[in-house]
């Protein structure tokens, strides 16, 4: 087994975006790994202050949720300093899942 990053505390999820690997960490954020880099390497966070449990990518914005949680956040993935947005709050213990069907509907 070879690591692919040294610095996420607890990894939860990956999602592949072309060259970009998401992973989701449950305690602080998201990280990125450029899979055309060398491995191991140091990967980027980039969102911090949230645990994030489930999500998903549509066009630019990662929509993301956590265990138990009630609300559903989401940030464009192209700015430097995402700030992400409530989308949906008042939910009932989300089990960190964000699923697109068509039409685009987000699920519980």
């Amino acid at each position: 087994m070879i690591d692919v990053a040294t610095n996420i505390p607890a990894p939860y999820a990956l999602y592949q975006d072309g060259d970009d690997l998401y992973i989701s960490d449950l305690d602080n954020g998201i990280y990125k790994v450029d899979l055309t880099a060398s491995i191991p390497q140091m990967a980027e966070q980039i969102l911090s202050g949230f645990s994030v449990a489930g999500r998903v990518v549509k066009d630019y914005e990662m929509f993301f949720s956590w265990f138990l949680g009630s609300v559903i956040r989401k940030f464009d993935l192209t700015e430097e300093n995402p700030s992400p947005k409530i989308v949906i709050s008042g939910l009932d213990g989300l089990e960190g899942k964000a699923q697109f069907t068509k039409p685009v509907v987000i699920q519980q």
